[in-house]
């Protein structure tokens, strides 16, 4: 059990069959750090976040469409180590989403998560709306909020949403402090 687990465990005070059956939640519901490390879109900055992630419709247009997006597609499916008859069972997803300032395009930052585990798109979605209103709202900032997502992104959801998948996020203004590594 790594620490982030640990830790999360102990701020939520689970017992080791808990925390087991957190983990077994879990599989699936991660990206692999070494194909998918998480990409910055070095078209968002500090300075210019009214314009881009904080404006309605902006990450709906920097979305990727049609060619691009089957052939990356097929790509990471490939590079997970994914059958292609079970892609059916992804989805494509952003390490960093485009809510936050995550490189539409590029590989390191895409990578196929499995629609029929209980952590998730849907789940992560949630806590992407929380961080994109909390970046918004001046109370993280650009690199804080990158950041949330190059961790565990579970773990950062039962920090500020609640233990398990079905959990609403905490209202903005609320958000916990997070170190943030560095990437690329």
């Amino acid at each position: 059990m790594d620490t982030a687990t640990l830790v999360v465990a102990a701020v939520l005070g689970l017992s080791a069959p808990a925390v087991a059956d957190m983990q077994a939640e879990r599989a699936g519901a991660l990206p692999d750090d070494a194909l998918t490390p998480g990409y910055a879109n070095p078209k968002v900055t500090a300075d210019n976040l009214q314009k881009t992630v904080c404006k309605a419709g902006w990450a709906l247009k920097a979305q990727p469409q049609g060619k691009y997006l089957s052939k990356i597609t097929l790509l990471q499916i490939r590079n997970y180590g994914v059958a292609e008859k079970d892609a059916a069972k992804y989805v494509m997803d952003f390490r960093i989403p485009l809510s936050v300032g995550g490189h539409p395009t590029d590989p390191a930052n895409l990578w196929p998560q499995r629609k029929d585990v209980a952590w998730n798109a849907v789940v992560k979605n949630k806590l992407e709306t929380y961080v994109q209103s909390e970046l918004c709202a001046g109370h993280m900032s650009l690199k804080d909020a990158q950041g949330v997502f190059q961790k565990n992104w579970i773990d950062v959801f039962q920090l500020y949403c609640g233990p398990k998948p079905d959990a609403k996020c905490n209202p903005p203004g609320t958000a916990v402090q997070i170190e943030t590594p560095t990437k690329r």
